[in-house]
């Protein structure tokens, strides 16, 4: 009787040192059916998503086209690169440039308009782009990039990318866009035709009305009076300037054909590469 005791006793204090109880227990599986949908981890803010790189070789492709811009200094060639890739995540989205060490700053003007070309070319494209990014990068030689005059060439390019065209690689466009694709005016297109014909280009596409350009004169006039005072002469004269404005055949100044354009549907036809079947 004792030894059984003893062991009751010794039972009781294993228990007690080991520490189980119902809780630790695993619970018996239940039948309630799982959820239609799952939760993920959510991002930390200091650590965006990075788009993924395509697993296959022909995912991503890039489309470089040169951009006719004004400076203080005349006309300059920028470069538009619109690059596009399988989304990282969906919707896809369309990627701005922002300030970098090596490309200018893009003020909001030209994000915006950037923007307006990216959502025209993807209702317009041929091929479902519904997973694929697109990104826009721009290199000139300026510190900041301003307007809307990419705003043509940013649709044309992003079109062809994403229906997977080649553009011809002797004409240009410039020309602000509106959300219907009208293509209007820009300002200062006799100093980008002429950056674009030096980088050796024949053929400009322009918005409706600038194919021609006032081009602002200064003429000096000067005049000279003499009078004499007891027989002494003395001279003096005025100069007076004159602003005046004459009107400027860009094609006949630069030697390129300039070709007015309505939108960006009728520009896209004229700058597709033609092929022959």
């Amino acid at each position: 009787m004792k030894k059984f005791i003893a062991l009751l006793i010794a039972i009781a204090i294993a228990s007690a040192c080991l520490g189980y109880s119902s809780a630790n227990l695993p619970s018996t599986p239940t039948s309630t059916p799982s959820p239609a949908f799952s939760f993920v981890p959510q991002a930390s803010a200091a650590a965006p998503i990075a788009p993924a790189l395509p697993s296959t070789p022909n995912a991503e492709r890039t489309l470089r086209l040169k951009l006719p811009a004004a400076s203080e200094d005349g006309g300059v060639l920028a470069e538009l690169s619109v690059t596009a890739r399988q989304a990282a995540q969906t919707p896809a989205r369309t990627w701005i440039p922002v300030p970098d060490p090596s490309n200018p700053i893009v003020n909001n003007d030209t994000q915006v308009s950037l923007g307006l070309a990216a959502d025209y070319a993807r209702l317009h494209a041929t091929i479902d782009n519904s997973e694929t990014d697109l990104f826009y990068s721009l290199n000139a030689p300026s510190i900041a990039v301003g307007g809307r005059s990419a705003g043509a060439a940013a649709a044309i390019a992003a079109l062809a990318v994403l229906d997977g065209k080649r553009l011809r690689n002797d004409t240009l466009v410039t020309g602000s866009i509106e959300p219907d694709g009208r293509i209007t005016r820009v300002g200062r297109v006799l100093d980008k035709a002429r950056a674009s014909a030096r980088g050796g280009y024949l053929v400009l596409l322009v918005p409706i009305g600038e194919a021609t350009e006032l081009v602002e004169t200064t003429i000096s006039n000067r005049s000279c009076t003499t009078d004499y005072v007891d027989g002494t002469p003395f001279s003096s004269c005025r100069t007076r300037s004159e602003t005046v404005y004459t009107e400027v055949n860009i094609s006949n100044e630069t030697g390129l054909q300039v070709i007015e354009v309505a939108n960006v549907a009728q520009a896209y036809l004229l700058m597709l590469e033609q092929t022959m079947d």
